[in-house]
């Protein structure tokens, strides 16, 4: 087994040290890169969700309104129908008293 001289092999240690450090700062890069793509998409994907939010609410908004202008418009016609019912009853009783 030959010996290598002192200065091949610091050489060639250096070299593995400077492969070692590019090789360290092309992962970290990498996993910047990877980071920065999903916080893209996570965005996209929470701005897609408040879209589909503001619509749901505004639907909902939309329902709200329709049923609180039914139940008004119940209200209204229950009370026109009242009198209408008080006004026959009188005379089904009194037709009721007089009938043989």
């Amino acid at each position: 087994m030959a010996a290598v001289p002192k200065k091949q092999y610091e050489a060639k240690m250096e070299q593995v040290f400077v492969q070692v450090n590019e090789l360290e700062a092309k992962l970290d890069s990498k996993a910047d890169d990877v980071v920065s793509y999903q916080l893209l998409k996570h965005r996209s994907e929470l701005d897609d969700m408040m879209k589909l939010l503001n619509t749901l609410e505004d639907r909902l908004s939309l329902i709200e309104k329709r049923m609180s202008y039914s139940q008004e418009k119940r209200v209204v016609n229950e009370s026109q129908e009242i009198p209408r019912k008080l006004k026959k009853r009188p005379w089904k009783a009194l037709s009721a008293f007089f009938s043989f």
